[in-house]
């Protein structure tokens, strides 16, 4: 029966003997245990043990330095001020995770002038002017640092009677 415009063939079956390698055999083991299970088991261990290493090594390079999220912001004020829309949007990308007590979506002034910046990144518009996204990002930075000095330290709320 043709398949694609090829001929199809039927070969007469062939038996294969194979005989294992004994460079590869099993090693020999006591019948008490299973072999290879407690060097398993201590694999498990070592495998674990180098995970939760890794996880402090990342814990401790995604701690913020001080002053890094200062910095970061004066970096995107500076973009912000030379009406460089790509600089001011990777500035922004940057300084975001560094900003932590800016919970939730940006406000809505925040937004729309970085999509207006990404229309001027990928040149769907000719220009921007970043003083409305500093002078929105700046309004947004006073508001979350004021409502972060309200509250009271990590998890601890404030006496409902402070007075007695």
């Amino acid at each position: 029966m043709p398949v694609f415009g090829r001929k199809q063939r039927t070969l007469a079956a062939v038996t294969l003997n194979i005989s294992p390698n004994p460079a590869y055999a099993p090693k020999e083991s006591n019948d008490l245990s299973p072999a290879g299970g407690e060097r398993q088991g201590a694999d498990l261990w070592w495998v674990l043990v180098l995970a939760l290493i890794a996880l402090g090594f990342l814990f401790l390079l995604r701690r913020q330095k001080p002053g890094e999220e200062a910095q970061a912001f004066r970096e995107v004020l500076r973009a912000c001020r030379d009406n460089d829309a790509g600089g001011a949007y990777n500035a922004v990308t940057r300084w975001r995770p560094l900003a932590v007590g800016f919970a939730g979506a940006p406000p809505v002034g925040v937004t729309e002038e970085l999509v207006s910046a990404q229309r001027v990144i990928v040149g769907l518009d000719s220009s921007w002017n970043g003083r409305k996204l500093e002078k929105s990002l700046k309004s947004w930075r006073r508001k979350a640092r004021q409502r972060k000095t309200l509250l009271p330290a990590a998890g601890k709320l404030p006496d409902l009677n402070p007075g007695g």
